[in-house]
């Protein structure tokens, strides 16, 4: 893994490597037709999050920008339930010596398998979409309907005002702008662009991804005798 500086940190899992090949063409990844694989939008997040912070700014120069993230990537272990899924995420090993191999199932999907990120990205896609529909629905009252965990939401962390803002140039693009958040995805990380107009605003548009992946999900089955 890397910190923000690029420079190799230590964690506590395996490496998920699904491209060792036990014999020659026999790796896990080598057996994915990648051409049926559902194309992955999220890996231009970046990109179009920077977009959209410059028409912001350029927009609103005056207006501060908050920015969030909402990390869900506990749901892989909810993808992992399913049988296919499962057998995917094995991790195959070298013969050790005892005229066999062995797979490893992986507890969650695994972020080394080919298939993997274009299966998790059938989850969190859909889920940004509804966030940026219900945000702007007129209907929807955050103070009547919230996720059950809203109260674990922190409060935003500002700035001190006396910091000038950065002028924002002229963008080829054109991203919309009509002073809603924008909800994009990467991966496994929900994220938040807001516009600062209002406590009223800045909660509305903080409750509405937690409320989504909340209505989506199905609770974990409290386990009985």
């Amino acid at each position: 893994s890397f910190d923000m500086h690029s420079q190799t940190t230590t964690k506590l899992r395996i490496t998920h490597d699904q491209s060792f090949e036990i014999s020659k063409g026999l790796s896990f990844n080598n057996r994915i037709n990648a051409e049926t694989l559902p194309t992955c939008m999220y890996g231009h997040a970046f990109r179009r999050i920077l977009h959209n912070i410059v028409a912001m700014r350029h927009k609103n120069p005056t207006t501060p920008i908050l920015e969030s993230t909402f990390d869900i990537k506990s749901s892989y272990r909810r993808i992992h339930q399913h049988g296919t899924p499962a057998i995917q995420s094995c991790i195959s090993t070298a013969d050790l010596g005892h005229e066999c191999a062995i797979a490893l199932a992986s507890l969650r999907a695994t972020f080394g398998g080919t298939q993997n990120p274009a299966l998790w990205s059938l989850i969190p896609e859909p889920l940004t979409d509804l966030a940026n529909a219900l945000v702007r629905c007129p209907d929807w009252n955050p103070n009547q309907v919230h996720s059950r965990l809203s109260d674990l939401i922190q409060q935003a962390q500002r700035e001190n005002p006396s910091i000038p803002f950065a002028p924002a140039e002229e963008l080829i693009a054109s991203p919309p702008q009509d002073g809603f958040a924008m909800f994009d995805v990467f991966l496994d990380d929900l994220i938040t662009v807001i516009l600062d107009l209002s406590a009223n605003h800045v909660t509305r548009e903080t409750q509405a991804p937690l409320l989504v992946i909340d209505i989506t999900s199905r609770p974990v089955a409290h386990e009985t005798m």
